[in-house]
């Protein structure tokens, strides 16, 4: 489909001083936003637990796939999310 990756050159200061990111491939696209970095940061640092916080109502029968279809979540996050213990898509406020 044409989509471009790119690698993610982030270094970041959680309980351990110079940790550096190794390279993460995601689409360069509005395919991934926020949503999967979060997901992304959060398996790095070793996370059991990451929550979204969203302005939208969240239903919180639907899968993470299912999220991303409804465009909750971007489509990038179920993949990126895999391998983290809880997942918890919620309204703020």
């Amino acid at each position: 489909t044409g989509v471009q990756t790119c690698a993610l050159p982030i270094s970041i200061n959680v309980q351990r001083p110079q940790t550096r990111l190794e390279p993460v491939s995601l689409p360069e696209s509005w395919d991934t936003t926020t949503d999967a970095i979060a997901a992304v940061l959060a398996k790095h640092i070793g996370a059991t637990e990451l929550i979204l916080l969203k302005s939208c109502e969240v239903d919180q029968r639907l899968t993470l796939a299912e999220l991303a279809e409804a465009e909750i979540v971007d489509r990038s996050f179920p993949a990126a999310a895999v391998g983290i213990k809880s997942v918890s898509i919620e309204k703020l406020g």
